[in-house]
């Protein structure tokens, strides 16, 4: 009798917590119903034939996430196109809906946050945590931009095979084992990340009483066969450079996670995809500050020890898990920089919010709780405000390229976005202005040449000789993109059987 009063009660504290994510990501996440597709949504879901009838599935479990723009990608997502063919089934290409099922999915995941963090801290700080979690504005880019859907799907199977994996631990029966593997087979078609799970179920299995390490062995196993798999289906490939020093490698790492919990305290300003410069000397103070970074964080982990904890160890270890994923692409120079996407973040950020919090709880122990609670509401608030601005900024294609364009000016990528965007606006005079100051600052990037081709085509402001260049000049910059060739070979065919179609004498 006593168990079923204290497992009623635990199911509507839980109930209840449920319900307070719910009604906050909501109130915050709002505006973004409104926002049409952005960006990659283009591709993944306006333009792409894959998602509209259940015989492209096959092919969508064996082909890469890009494969309708027939562009390289090493990306292997088939859960994501099926769940917006899902939505499309539901309402076609009405945004709405794709945005209601981003936002159910980020109350989901606030909600299993607070359920694992319930194995290792008290109610209190598991729900803050995950408040936190859910209203952050370096988690909401993960939330709004529908093509980042991939991390919030990803982040469910794993927080569930995980928590499944705990009550097995707990509960000893075999049908949570079973779910958690099902959990997690299900996960590894959703986004790379998910490969890591064996690491997160061995750091569960190290800190939690209870658990047998020896029942993950299956887990590696599966992730070595799904590995097999996928090389063969979509073989891992990248823009990579010649590899970069070690020592540099590491002061890059450091610098990029610096970097992400630097927004994590000042979410200012955000705008998707931020990209740092390289760090390619050995400056002295760039490496006494790397040496200083390590050392702080290493300093967390002997507070486990001075306060009898192991709060800091699993969550510092959760961090640099759930991390690993960025700093593979460090240890390669690329095109711009270090990219740093927002939503990357989505899964590191519940390590580093619970360091946060469990070094609050021990700063300000002495604090009277409603003082606390106050500050935590003023800045729950101030989180909450500045993700709904976030939410507006994904309003449109043009509000969100001159979003970041405002703060990145070089980023070449969204210059020919927004090149694009205004060319199909036939606003021709900004296409080309936008194409040719990409150009400028990059003149390797081939998009901006068979932009610039397209426009003169449709204005007829140049010679049949002038595009001619451009599409030459950017299929020899980029030789395997079969669009180029299939546009170049529709432009020449036009003006073989009618060369009246274009100006001799320009304007």
């Amino acid at each position: 009798m006593e168990k079923n009063k204290l497992f009623i009660n635990a199911m509507i504290d839980n109930l209840m917590i449920l319900l307070v994510l719910s009604i906050v990501a909501l109130a915050i996440f709002f505006p973004s119903i409104k926002n049409s597709f952005v960006y990659d949504d283009e591709i993944l879901i306006k333009n792409n034939p894959y998602i509209t009838d259940v015989s492209f599935i096959p092919k969508i479990f064996t082909t890469q996430l890009y494969s309708n723009k027939q562009e390289q990608s090493s990306y292997y997502r088939p859960l994501q196109v099926i769940s917006y063919m899902a939505n499309f089934y539901w309402t076609g290409l009405s945004t709405w809906s794709y945005h209601v099922i981003n936002i159910i999915l980020h109350i989901v995941n606030s909600f299993l946050v607070f359920l694992l963090l319930r194995y290792f801290l008290s109610f209190r700080k598991s729900f803050l945590i995950a408040l936190f979690f859910c209203i952050h504005p370096i988690n909401s880019s993960a939330v709004i931009y529908l093509s980042s859907r991939s991390d919030l799907l990803v982040s469910f199977f794993m927080l569930s095979c995980i928590i499944c994996f705990l009550k097995f631990s707990d509960k000893k029966h075999i049908v949570f084992y079973l779910l958690s593997i099902l959990l997690f087979s299900i996960s590894l078609f959703a986004k790379e990340i998910s490969l890591l799970t064996p690491l997160l179920l061995l750091l569960v299995a190290f800190f939690y009483p209870g658990s047998k390490k020896r029942v993950i062995f299956p887990f590696f196993v599966i992730a070595i066969l799904f590995l097999i798999f996928r090389m063969q289906v979509v073989p891992f490939t990248g823009y990579f450079h010649e590899p970069n020093p070690i020592l540099f490698s590491m002061l890059n790492i450091f610098n990029v996670l610096y970097q992400y919990i630097k927004l994590l305290f000042y979410p200012v300003p955000l705008y998707l995809t931020h990209i740092t410069p390289f760090i390619l000397k050995g400056h002295p103070l760039y490496i006494l500050s790397g040496l200083m970074f390590f050392l702080g964080i290493a300093c967390l982990g002997f507070v486990d020890k001075l306060t009898k904890r192991k709060d800091f160890t699993f969550f510092i270890l959760w961090a640099a898990i759930t991390f690993l994923p960025v700093c593979f692409s460090l240890f390669h120079f690329v095109v711009y920089g270090a990219c740093m996407a927002e939503h990357w973040f989505y899964l590191p950020s519940i390590g580093c919010l619970s360091i946060v919090c469990c070094m609050a709880g021990i700063l300000f122990k002495k604090v009277t709780k409603s003082t606390q609670s106050i500050f935590i509401w003023i800045f729950a608030i101030y989180l909450g405000s500045l993700t709904f601005m976030n939410s507006i900024n994904f309003y449109s294609n043009e509000l969100l390229y001159n979003q970041i364009l405002s703060f990145v000016p070089n980023n070449v990528e969204v210059r020919t976005n927004l090149a694009s965007f205004y060319a199909k606006e036939k606003e021709f005079d900004l296409a080309e202005s936008n194409y040719l100051q990409a150009i400028y600052q990059d003149k390797s990037y081939a998009d901006p040449y068979i932009g610039l081709a397209l426009v003169y085509i449709q204005t007829k402001s140049r010679t049949i000789e002038q595009i001619n260049r451009f599409f030459e000049k950017g299929i020899q910059l980029d030789p395997a993109n079969e669009n180029f060739r299939n546009n170049y070979a529709v432009f020449t065919k036009i003006t073989k059987e009618d060369t009246k179609e274009y100006s001799d004498n320009p304007t």
